[in-house]
């Protein structure tokens, strides 16, 4: 049987102005040598016709002369005229699996002969295998498949869109030849149709009936993302463009599948990611008051030092030692000042880390936008009034060094006038 099919190609491959239409090939052949006109004699003597049916109105045999031929293929599963006997077997056939490594599309051969590399049987497969699989997880009606989330969307599979899926295939070869080595999976749609296939068709089977009936309900959660992102995706678009729609922007789909599924996973539910937000962005907000109220007791201290500090300008009997003692305690209180600034700034570096480190979806970016805008004006709140008593601080360090320098100079002259007997001159 092979070694037919090999004369079939030979003949088909050496053809010109080759026309498939469904399971017919129609061509011209020219006889180059002997060992062609007895290959055209067998034909027309039946020895072929366990796989294909072949006509001629010619009858001139001979060497450089050219016959014009029709050639029907038989239907035997494993070979086909053209892509579009091909397609439509592949999606109406209900029993379609994969294609083997045997099978012949005579007019891929024929496009690809000079470079077999570039088949797209391979990539066609990948689509089917796809479009399959969701026929097995989903509602399949006559031609369509029906997907069910909180609605439902209608996908027809167009088994007579040949062009339209050979476009697709294109496109998914062109991106697979193109792609970086380095990002083997982003952009390369012929693996994430793979993987996503592969995702899709994971296999729940375990002894453990627990462990099982937990895989069957993560088996559900998985199948309703994904029919409630291809509905938000189909839903807009006309019911004959569906399909090709999905296959284009499958790699936008398949990362918004997983990224919602990784939320499920992590019992992270969009109901309960809101929580997650509210509840650290209250906690947020509690640390940067904690922030201003663990400084607060010391810097009202502050008006009763400069109080002081006033007062040490008209009188030299305030002993230099409170002084020093509020200048000590003038710098501890600049200490904690600092500390609690590099805090609010610590805190700001958190807040601004917490979207990469948890990732938190698109969808819920602006929740917590708006969550967390109050805990940001009051840190830059806080910042300011830190800044402030930074500011009051300098300002008391500074008098207290300026009296103990004055009390030096000024001390032995006021000396010298306070007392009761002056020197005479």
């Amino acid at each position: 049987m092979n070694q037919l099919r090999e004369q079939v190609l030979t003949l088909v491959k050496r053809s010109q102005n080759v026309k498939f239409s469904g399971k017919r090939v129609t061509g011209c052949f020219i006889f180059e040598k002997q060992e062609d006109i007895t290959l055209i004699q067998a034909f027309e003597a039946g020895h072929f016709v366990d796989i294909a049916k072949f006509t001629t109105k010619d009858d001139c045999y001979e060497i450089d002369e050219n016959i014009s031929y029709s050639l029907t293929i038989v239907d035997t599963a494993d070979q086909y005229a053209s892509y579009e006997s091909y397609i439509e077997h592949a999606l109406e056939d209900e029993s379609y699996d994969a294609i083997s490594d045997e099978i012949i599309v005579y007019e891929d051969k024929y496009d690809f002969r000079d470079n077999s590399d570039n088949t797209l049987l391979p990539t066609l497969e990948l689509i089917f295998k796809f479009i399959n699989c969701l026929k097995e997880q989903y509602y399949c009606k006559g031609k369509q498949i029906v997907v069910f989330a909180q609605t439902h969307c209608e996908i027809p599979v167009m088994p007579r869109e040949t062009k339209r899926y050979l476009d697709i295939a294109r496109l998914y070869l062109s991106s697979a030849n193109t792609s970086k080595p380095s990002s083997s999976e982003s952009g390369n749609l012929c693996t994430i149709i793979e993987k996503f296939t592969s995702w899709l068709n994971a296999d729940i089977n375990n002894v453990d009936d627990e462990v099982k009936k937990s895989l069957l309900v993560h088996e559900t959660e998985r199948n309703t993302i994904v029919a409630s992102i291809v509905i938000d995706s189909l839903v807009s678009v006309d019911k004959e463009n569906r399909i090709f729609s999905l296959l284009q922007n499958l790699e936008s789909t398949y990362q918004s599948v997983l990224s919602k599924y990784a939320l499920y996973l992590d019992n992270f539910k969009f109901s309960k990611f809101n929580d997650k937000i509210t509840e650290h962005s209250e906690k947020f907000l509690e640390k940067a008051n904690d922030i201003i109220t663990n400084l607060q007791t010391q810097i009202l201290a502050i008006p009763v030092t400069i109080a002081l500090i006033s007062m040490a300008k008209f009188s030299a009997k305030i002993n230099s030692l409170v002084i020093g003692s509020i200048c000590v305690y003038s710098v501890m209180v600049l200490y904690a000042t600092l500390q609690q600034g590099y805090n609010l700034w610590h805190l700001r570096c958190q807040i601004n880390g917490f979207v990469a480190e948890n990732k938190i979806p698109d969808a819920l970016l602006n929740k917590w936008k708006s969550e967390i805008t109050p805990v940001k004006v009051k840190i830059i709140t806080h910042a300011g009034y830190l800044f402030l008593v930074f500011a009051l601080i300098i300002f008391v360090i500074v008098n207290c060094l300026d009296y103990f320098y004055n009390w030096e100079m000024v001390t032995p002259l006021e000396q010298l006038l306070s007392s009761p007997n002056p020197p005479s001159k």
